[in-house]
């Protein structure tokens, strides 16, 4: 189905997992599937297909995890999400978001109609981010990969930061506040390349 919208209501906690869906939506700028859930227990695993979780703000959704091993996923500003956990796809995210684990794909952090915020951030090799967000990262640990705080020219903080071999942070003295010194995980020597 090139649209199929499905409400899981909040009265009993769901396992939702999704293999593959049609590759366009039937509405212009619409996933072909989108979700609703509003039960923190509940948990959605995506494997392939192109979704969207609340992406209109009139339907708000409470989830415990989500977990995206490949595809397209939007999690829309409405989402009060516990846990995002990543080894491949392409993410955009507009809400907040209490630990988010990016292990692989493309994650994007933007910002709706408030400051999204990351709890605790933690980025792996494989990991590519862009943070077009303003809100607060307040924990980054930086095990690989690619992070660019500089998408916006709009002012965003990441309290403490930890850096380890192999990590690629972009960022700017002008719009990105480092409130805490940079730590290095590794015991190894690390290059920083200034530019």
């Amino acid at each position: 189905s090139k649209r199929l919208n499905l409400d899981f209501g909040s009265s009993t906690a769901c396992q939702i997992t999704v293999n593959g869906t049609a590759s366009t939506g039937q509405d212009a700028n619409r996933q072909p599937l989108r979700i609703r859930a509003v039960n923190a227990g509940t948990d959605i695993q995506v494997y392939a297909g192109s979704m969207a979780i609340s992406d209109d703000s009139s339907n708000s959704s409470t989830l415990g995890d989500i977990s995206v091993n490949g595809g397209s996923v939007n999690i829309g500003a409405s989402v009060t999400l516990t846990n995002l956990t990543t080894s491949g796809g392409i993410i955009n995210i507009d809400s907040s978001v209490t630990t988010a684990t990016i292990k692989g794909g493309t994650v994007n952090f933007y910002d709706s109609t408030t400051a999204s915020t990351i709890g605790t951030l933690t980025a792996s090799s494989a990991a590519i981010i862009n943070h077009y967000a303003t809100g607060t990262i307040t924990t980054l640990a930086h095990n690989g990969g690619t992070i660019d705080l500089t998408k916006t020219q709009l002012a965003k903080t990441v309290t403490t930061y930890t850096a380890d071999k192999g990590a690629v942070l972009i960022t700017d003295s002008g719009t990105v506040t480092l409130t805490n010194d940079i730590a290095l995980a590794a015991t190894k020597k690390l290059t920083i390349s200034i530019n």
